[in-house]
Formats: C-alpha cells, sequence, structure tokens
C-alpha cells in the first residue's frame, strides 16, 4: 500500500522512559527542537492522534515524549513501535530555492537532455546521505540515485527533476 503524500513520517516509539508514561521517540526531522512545533501527531490513517503534552531533547535524534492519555509505564511500553506521522499541510513555508525532501516524491525525472526517466517514487537515507529512488515508465526495476548536485543538477518543485543516472554495472560489480 502506498503512503498518501499527506501523512509525511516524523518519528517512531522506541522505547518506554521512566515510570510516568514518558516514551523516547526517534526523531526523522532536521532538528529535534522542532518537535515543540507539532502539538499533535497521527498514525498513518491519521485514525488515532497522539497530542504531546510536553517534550525535551534527549540526545542526537531523540527526545522523551509524554503523550496525553499515556500515564504509566505499561501505557509507555504499549507504545513501542508506534510511527508518528504530521500532516503535510502543518510544515512551515519553503522560502526561496528551499524544499522538503518529500515534495520530491511523484516529480517526473528526466535527463539532461529532456528525455523522460520515470518517477521518483521515494526518498531514502541509509545513513550515507540522501538517495531517491526512480521508477522507470517502462515498468522496470527501480534506480537509486545520489541526492547530490552531480547526479540530480536540477530540482524544480511541481514540474520535475533532472538525473544523471549512475553507470550501469555488470555481473562482476565493475562499471561496464
Amino acid at each position: 500500500m502506498e503512503k498518501s503524500r499527506q501523512n509525511i513520517l516524523m518519528g517512531v516509539v522506541t522505547r518506554a522512559h521512566g515510570i510516568r508514561g514518558d516514551v523516547v521517540v526517534k526523531w526523522f526531522g532536521d532538528d529535534v527542537e522542532t518537535v515543540s512545533s507539532y502539538e499533535m501527531f497521527q498514525d498513518e490513517h491519521g485514525t488515532q492522534e497522539y497530542r504531546v503534552i510536553r517534550a525535551r531533547p534527549l540526545k542526537g535524534d531523540t527526545f522523551v515524549a509524554h503523550f496525553a492519555g499515556v500515564e504509566s509505564r505499561t501505557d509507555a511500553e504499549a507504545m513501542r513501535g508506534t510511527s508518528l506521522f504530521v500532516d503535510r499541510a502543518l510544515f512551515p513555508q519553503t522560502e526561496g530555492d528551499e524544499f522538503y525532501l518529500v515534495d520530491l516524491i511523484g516529480l517526473k525525472a528526466i535527463d539532461d537532455n529532456g528525455h523522460p526517466v520515470g518517477r521518483v517514487s521515494e526518498v531514502h537515507n541509509f545513513g550515507a546521505g540522501d538517495v531517491i529512488e526512480i521508477a522507470p515508465e517502462d515498468g522496470s526495476a527501480s534506480v537509486m540515485v545520489p541526492f547530490t548536485h552531480d547526479f540530480v543538477p536540477e530540482v524544480e518543485i511541481g514540474r520535475h527533476v533532472v538525473v544523471a543516472l549512475p553507470e550501469e554495472t555488470d555481473d562482476e560489480g565493475a562499471p561496464s
């Protein structure tokens, strides 16, 4: 099932913290400090809401939060693995050439000659930087492209991205 572009995954509850219902959340946003700007999270389908009572940074990309209705360690442990989504409409406006990576999803991907390559189907980060996944128009296997200026020299939100596809490799993994 494809996720709606309107519900954006911002974090996931990783564990309980203490005995009073606090939880630790791994944050996928830019800055843990921005958590306080989102008073309400929801599940992927928007059917369950999680209202933040208080939150504070923990370390790195985590924070400790207390959600309404979560009053004990048992309640907090039951939240483990809960994904926290925010409606895209609640994101702050971008300025100039700024954009959110989620805004790339669905854009047409073209080569530097303007020929269609496919569409951006997903944006990933496996730890070494952002990667865009291009689903070719012919239905063949998706292609992963590093989201760097060398491989994606142009982004026009609402229109397209220009991509320079990596060289194909042979069965030995060496460039062909």
